[in-house]
């Protein structure tokens, strides 16, 4: 839809794009621009061949049938002029927001601030309140100009009511706010200046302004690059950390699922669809950013998942991030998560944080410090976001350095004891696995009464230590027969899991 509409310079459907891309109620003109669009769609996607073969198929490509085929059922669904389904989805979103309004009440909140850069303190209130207007009015910020040309007739926006939630459900997310993606600093600073002269009301059309600006000339820069084939974007639906593995493997054979509770294959035939094409397949990249999957998938099974599709370079780069609190201390936050100390695993894996390698970090720190501590109620321990966000390097290789490949990855290698290295599998295996010991899970309960942390939730199984495993292969020299046989020892003798 940006590349097809950013080349006029029609405002109107500028604004329509915006419309559609942020709020959940919508005009008669933009929801006919989406299903025009959409049609437009259905006609390119028969299959991954007639998909490439169109406008689109240059810088928009699908890595496998599935992804296409799931997104066809969606697309189709935008079209619907079921008026019975239609009314359904009207209803779905409109109780949905007033549910979380009710929800929301008059509390102030923090997690929108960290737009503001180092002026985050001032943001506190506006930012408040365009993230409850959001939710009120189905538009961002409830800003003037978009609730004045919405006008009393609207209508639910397909891209926020059609989703895979059972039975139509209102399935967006409580967290959700426009205006966490842009840069809001320039604006803050503007505003400063102003010493306070306008009202939070100004202060949020202001800030919605700024996001549109920035959202078109994104927009429009990205339009450019496709109309020279200088981008191309794939798409994958499904599992993330399955993808990874079979991303790993390099090879069309299925070794894994799409997704969990689904028996559909995970093949990658779309691979072999752009044979011709000029972009490189996927099997290595630059710069991987996970977001925070971590915090929901593990972020051993994350890492593990991604670094041996790291390339070989000394700009690669993984970026893992985390939003749920680990620990009391933000500093142990991540030996936590890992389950060991961050320079032995960052030794066994290949890859270190940049701030263990350097000494210095671009994070703002003492901004998650500041907004943990006005976003936790006072006397009271319940869990508040705390961003950790981390650069994953190799240590062992140097832009200065004449060795090939091959000499580089035997110098990535570490040599290490096989009675050593066990031990220090079976304390993670431990760690993955804590709430299977009764002790542990009981005082976990426990505290959990008072406070949550990420570290409570279970997200590990046994096929978890054994991909770790696998990675570390690639990475440790040792005597691994002598490390299976006595991890494997120290698995079936311990009585401490009831598993």
């Amino acid at each position: 839809m940006v590349s097809d509409q950013i080349s006029s310079k029609d405002d109107a459907k500028h604004q329509s794009i915006w419309n559609l891309f942020y709020h959940r109620l919508i005009s008669d003109s933009d929801l006919i621009m989406l299903q025009e669009h959409t049609v437009k769609l259905l006609n390119c996607s028969e299959n991954l061949q007639t998909w490439l073969q169109s406008c689109y198929g240059d810088y928009l490509q699908f890595t496998n049938q599935a992804t296409l085929t799931e997104l066809r059922h969606y697309w189709t669904k935008y079209m619907s002029t079921d008026v019975s389904y239609n009314s359904k989805i009207n209803v779905s979103i409109r109780d949905g927001m007033s549910k979380r309004c009710e929800e929301i009440g008059t509390s102030l909140f923090a997690h929108g601030l960290r737009s503001a850069g180092p002026l985050w303190i001032n943001g506190l209130q506006v930012l408040s309140r365009t993230y409850r207007r959001y939710w009120e009015t189905g538009v961002a910020g409830g800003n003037t100009v978009d609730c004045t040309r919405l006008g009393q007739k609207s209508h639910a926006n397909p891209m926020f009511a059609v989703s895979s939630a059972p039975l139509g459900e209102f399935a967006v997310h409580y967290g959700s706010e426009p205006l966490l993606g842009f840069h809001l600093a320039p604006t803050f600073r503007e505003l400063y200046h102003l010493g306070g002269k306008k009202t939070l009301h100004a202060q949020s059309d202001c800030l919605v302004e700024a996001a549109k600006t920035q959202f078109t000339n994104w927009c429009n820069a990205f339009a450019a690059l496709a109309r020279t084939r200088r981008v191309c974007v794939q798409l994958f639906y499904g599992e993330a950390v399955a993808f990874c593995h079979q991303l790993q493997l390099g090879v069309d054979e299925a070794r894994f699922y799409t997704k969990p509770w689904k028996l559909q294959p995970l093949h990658l035939d779309g691979q072999t669809s752009q044979i011709d094409s000029q972009w490189p397949s996927l099997n290595r990249f630059d710069v991987i950013d996970t977001s925070n999957l971590g915090d929901h998938v593990g972020l051993i099974n994350m890492i593990v998942a991604t670094a041996p599709l790291l390339r070989t370079s000394e700009t690669s780069v993984l970026c893992t991030e985390s939003l749920l609190a680990a620990s009391d201390d933000p500093t142990s936050s991540l030996s936590a998560v890992l389950g060991t100390d961050i320079v032995t695993f960052s030794l066994f894996i290949g890859l270190a944080p940049n701030g263990l390698l350097t000494g210095t970090t671009f994070e703002a720190v003492s901004n998650e410090a500041g907004l943990q501590s006005i976003s936790r109620p006072m006397g009271m321990q319940q869990q508040s976001q705390y961003q950790l966000r981390v650069h994953w390097k190799s240590p062992y290789i140097q832009s200065s350095s004449p060795a090939s490949k091959e000499n580089q990855r035997t110098l990535g290698q570490v040599s290490v004891d096989g009675d050593g290295l066990a031990a220090w599998l079976f304390n993670i295996y431990k760690k993955m696995f804590a709430k299977e010991d009764l002790a542990t899970l009981f005082s976990a309960m426990q505290s959990m009464k008072d406070k949550h942390y990420s570290t409570d939730m279970q997200r590990y199984t046994r096929a978890a230590i054994v991909a770790l495993i696998r990675v570390l292969k690639t990475t440790v020299l040792t005597n691994w027969d002598l490390v299976m046989t006595t991890f494997l020892d120290m698995v079936e003798s311990d009585r401490t899991l009831i598993v």
